[in-house]
């Protein structure tokens, strides 16, 4: 847990230095702001969820990028969880064996999510099923245990306009 607080802080560190004002920034006179009064140009973000069950701590967090013209954008996600019975932390590859999982089974739930969630704008598709379900790596899935004990992946829908971010029980 000291290794994860110290990675944290040290991201919270460059995420603080990122932020830019408008006030201080060459602003694009043809582009409209989306929240002048904040003063923010540009910004990383990053946003923290814990989830804790009977046995386990989860900690799902979030990164994105905040641009004054665009709003938020989701970049990427990461988890760590925890064993509450002895703190250690426990691997991808440790959640989806006790749930016995695997990542192609995984990636097999999603893809039937996203073709369940797909909507057609004419001839083009709007979520980009095999990009989406393509990022999802046993390494860097964000896989976590939920508060009712269940095994989770967040995962961010590539589309042919904006991402965004959706969640699905594993098991």
């Amino acid at each position: 847990a000291d290794t994860v607080n110290e990675i944290l802080h040290s991201k919270m560190e460059s995420i603080r230095s990122s932020v830019k004002k408008i006030s201080e920034s060459e602003v694009d006179k043809s582009r409209e702001i989306l929240n002048e009064e904040s003063d923010i140009f540009y910004a990383l973000e990053r946003n923290y969820v814990t989830y804790e069950s009977t046995k386990y701590l989860s900690l799902l967090i979030t990164d994105g990028e905040y641009s004054c013209y665009t709003g938020s954008t989701i970049k990427s996600q990461k988890t760590y969880t925890f064993s509450l019975s002895n703190g250690k932390q426990i691997s991808n590859q440790t959640l989806l064996g006790f749930h016995e999982l695997d990542i192609d089974e995984v990636k097999e739930k999603v893809k039937e999510k996203l073709n369940q969630d797909q909507v057609e704008f004419g001839e083009e598709n709007t979520i980009l099923i095999d990009d989406t379900v393509n990022s999802i790596t046993t390494d860097d899935a964000a896989l976590y245990i939920n508060r009712a004990g269940k095994l989770c992946i967040s995962f961010i829908v590539k589309t042919s306009q904006e991402s965004y971010n959706d969640t699905i029980e594993l098991n």
